[in-house]
């Protein structure tokens, strides 16, 4: 059977407004969120093939098959890969199929990774997405799925997995609002492709110091009001760039400090006259740009300013699915 070669759609939040933490039994101290997504052209790539059952040589957790991770040659940083393959979320999407559909689904899987951890970009959580994306096409093409609700396997694995999985079902829509705790999502379609440069800082963002750096700054934070990013989109779906609209993220403060590395990178961007705007928990720091040529001047300046790889992006296109 031929391998499959799918990219992993990282995203960016364009807005993201963060409320106080839910600490009913629902909320379990999770932070409601009203944010827009986009998913990008760029991310990690996966080389995927099934095998036959019987060829399956060794497990690893309850995956069947073979497994081999490393960096893209074009990967801006190449940080050593040194989390368990039992945890990556890439093979845990797997194995939740496994287990729904009460049978081994070996697959060959090769993972090019270009998403350095850390960066809020949703790298892992995209790869997740495009190993159920492939194996709900590989399944469908073979009428054989058993009942496999590939949806809540993949709101299982967490919010951005469900947004990327979208993204790769539905590539003509790449944008959505994500509410609640960043499960329920709303899908929005956007008459042009959306541009930006994307800034690669060789250090990370871990998630909960910057949720806990929130939470020590905003004590008594109001509710989250979901009229600001309804701005954002009914400006960009009137044909807006990113440059013409006004972006946020929340957890901007927070972030800096939790990385105090954070703070010098923003101060030399804007020090150029750049709009330098955090995604998700960061450390990933994009500038929106009016097109193509405008991202990649962009890319170029902020890399002489900031020291750090930075490249033009821009929303995947339906051909880049696969």
């Amino acid at each position: 059977m031929p391998t499959r070669a799918i990219r992993c759609p990282a995203k960016l939040n364009l807005t993201l407004a963060v409320g106080p933490p839910d600490r009913s039994a629902a909320g379990r101290g999770r932070h409601p969120v009203v944010s827009l997504m986009v998913a990008l052209d760029f991310g990690d790539t996966l080389q995927v093939k099934p095998l036959p059952v019987h060829a399956d040589r060794g497990r690893l957790g309850k995956s069947a098959g073979t497994w081999f991770r490393a960096w893209a040659d074009d990967a801006p940083h190449k940080p050593q890969i040194d989390w368990p393959l039992e945890s990556d979320l890439l093979v845990r999407a797997h194995a939740a199929v496994q287990a729904a559909g009460g049978a081994a689904l070996p697959v060959d899987a090769t993972l090019y990774k270009r998403v350095p951890p850390g960066t809020g970009l949703g790298g892992g959580s995209a790869d997740a997405a495009a190993m159920l994306h492939f194996l709900e096409t590989h399944l469908a093409e073979h009428d054989a799925q058993p009942g496999i609700d590939f949806g809540a396997i993949a709101a299982g694995l967490g919010a951005d997995v469900s947004f990327a999985w979208h993204a790769l079902r539905h590539p003509g829509r790449p944008a959505a609002l994500a509410t609640g705790f960043g499960e329920t999502l709303e899908p929005l379609a956007l008459p042009t492709s959306l541009h930006a440069a994307l800034v690669f800082p060789d250090f990370g963002c871990p998630t909960a110091a910057v949720y806990a750096a929130f939470d020590a700054y905003h004590p008594d934070a109001p509710p989250i009001d979901v009229e600001p990013a309804r701005r954002a989109i009914r400006q960009l779906q009137a044909g807006a760039t990113l440059a013409d609209v006004e972006l946020f993220n929340d957890l901007t403060a927070a972030a800096q400090g939790a990385q105090p590395k954070l703070a010098p990178l923003f101060e030399s961007l804007r020090d150029a006259g750049l709009r330098p705007q955090l995604t998700g928990s960061g450390a990933a720091v994009f500038l929106p740009a009016r097109d193509a040529v405008h991202a990649a001047e962009l890319a170029g300046q902020a890399k002489r300013v900031a020291g750090h790889p930075a490249r033009p992006v821009r929303t995947i296109d339906p051909e880049l699915r696969s």
